[in-house]
């Protein structure tokens, strides 16, 4: 009967973190504290008396009960964690303008750390401000490079004539080895009308492309 309690509460665990996103912390600790009664169970309790093994296993089942139902509280179920609701209250916040955005994104990093979408919430705050160099500087520390590119076209979709915006795409598809598609933005770079010093700039990609 224990085992078949024990496999019941592992197969639980396993479908609560699979299949309804419940805590992985507190499940792994149910299929921890599962495997280990079951050896006991198996293996070490074999010489105890029937009254003694039986406490320790019914003891050991409620520890397992209490950590399972501990999963549920922290499930994200199908409502969106507390992360991704910050995300989206503050990505709210930067799309009305609201002066707030900077601090509220402050104190969203300060609680979750600096991860690649916060990264791309200020990445987005320095576009909303017009600020395509900051809006880099940003992308530039992705862990993840593959989507920094979003924020750039975003900022070209509003001004298409925008010889940064192209140069810092340029800059983007060199890293990940699109060189034809780095040379595509340099040329509308170039088209748009850039300084002497981002002109060099792209001269020493070029350089690096032949």
């Amino acid at each position: 009967m224990f085992i078949a309690l024990m496999m019941l509460m592992l197969l639980l665990s396993m479908i609560g973190m699979t299949v309804m996103h419940y805590s992985v912390l507190w499940g792994i600790l149910v299929c921890l504290c599962a495997g280990v009664l079951t050896v006991l169970y198996l293996v070490l309790l074999k010489k105890l008396p029937s009254v003694l093994k039986n406490g320790i296993m019914w003891g050991g089942f409620l520890l397992c009960l209490v950590f399972f139902v501990m999963m549920k509280p922290q499930t994200s179920g199908y409502q969106l964690t507390g992360y991704m609701e910050d995300m989206i209250k503050v990505e709210k916040i930067i799309n009305r303008g609201d002066k707030k955005a900077e601090k509220t994104l402050d104190k969203m990093k300060d609680k979750y750390g600096e991860t690649d979408a916060i990264k791309g919430l200020y990445a987005s705050l320095c576009l909303s401000d017009e600020d395509l160099e900051g809006a880099y500087g940003y992308m530039n520390r992705y862990s993840d490079r593959s989507s920094r590119e979003y924020y750039l076209l975003s900022a070209i979709a509003l001004d298409d004539q925008d010889e940064m915006a192209y140069y810092y795409l340029g800059a983007v598809y060199f890293e990940k080895g699109h060189f034809d598609d780095c040379k595509k933005y340099f040329y509308k770079a170039l088209e748009c009308g850039v300084s002497d010093e981002v002109k060099s700039w792209i001269a020493w990609y070029v350089e690096r492309m032949e």
